[in-house]
């Protein structure tokens, strides 16, 4: 399975090659504000996204109108919508339910990130996708960017590739455990009896409603965000 992420300001081109990614099972995501575009061009993208859904053997995500900003901007917004409308609660907010409400919420985990030209930043392109990702800033421009140049990359992806994976690991863990003892929390003001009497079902419910609660409230985030972004006439 590939992955590539990369910028694009202009989706026509890719339009025309739709049944070339389809033979080859390539699925096109767009991730960005996709609302600010004009309709005409949000229907396009719309229907590429649909023609190329079950494609599942290639990844092609196309930021347009993204910034890392935005995300975390628009992510933060809904779920304050979430909490205001009481389909969530404050202890069920924790990074993973952010990641979800994200324009890259279906994409997998970003394991390198390359950068040519010689610049040494991120241009707020994938702040938070990129926290456990190899990074890499290369000299050569676009077009002069070899095999070689991909090569030094790999190695340098395959040297901090245990170390990564072990920051990774911990960092999911702690957030695990944090989750876990708001569920004891709830359980206990649920019960409202000492900790110490505290029914390990009855957490286990608590874990349970809180996914119950999530997943809608993810299917609505997508719901509205269909509607925002690729439905609605400006």
């Amino acid at each position: 399975m590939g992955l590539l992420t990369l910028y694009l300001f202009s989706v026509l081109l890719y339009c025309k090659f739709v049944d070339e990614l389809t033979e080859y099972s390539v699925c096109i995501r767009f991730i960005g504000n996709i609302a600010l575009f004009d309709y005409d061009i949000r229907e396009i993208i719309f229907k590429v996204i649909n023609l190329t859904k079950n494609n599942n053997r290639s990844f092609l995500n196309i930021a347009m109108a993204y910034t890392s900003r935005d995300e975390i901007t628009y992510a933060i917004r809904e779920i304050a919508v979430g909490v205001d409308k009481g389909m969530i609660l404050e202890s069920d907010i924790d990074e993973e339910l952010l990641e979800n409400c994200f324009y890259t919420n279906k994409c997998k985990p970003v394991d390198l990130v390359i950068r040519t030209s010689g610049e040494v930043r991120l241009s707020d392109f994938l702040l938070w996708q990129t926290s456990f990702s190899t990074l890499c800033f290369v000299d050569s421009l676009w077009p002069e960017f070899t095999v070689w140049n991909l090569l030094f990359c790999i190695f340098k992806f395959q040297l901090g590739y245990n170390t990564i994976q072990n920051a990774k690991s911990t960092s999911k863990l702690k957030e695990r455990r944090a989750q876990l003892e708001l569920d004891f929390q709830s359980a206990y003001k649920a019960e409202r009896c000492s900790e110490d009497n505290i029914d390990p079902d009855n957490i286990e419910k608590q874990t349970l409603l809180r996914t119950e609660r999530i997943n809608r409230f993810l299917a609505m985030v997508e719901d509205r965000r269909n509607e925002l972004m690729f439905l609605t006439k400006s």
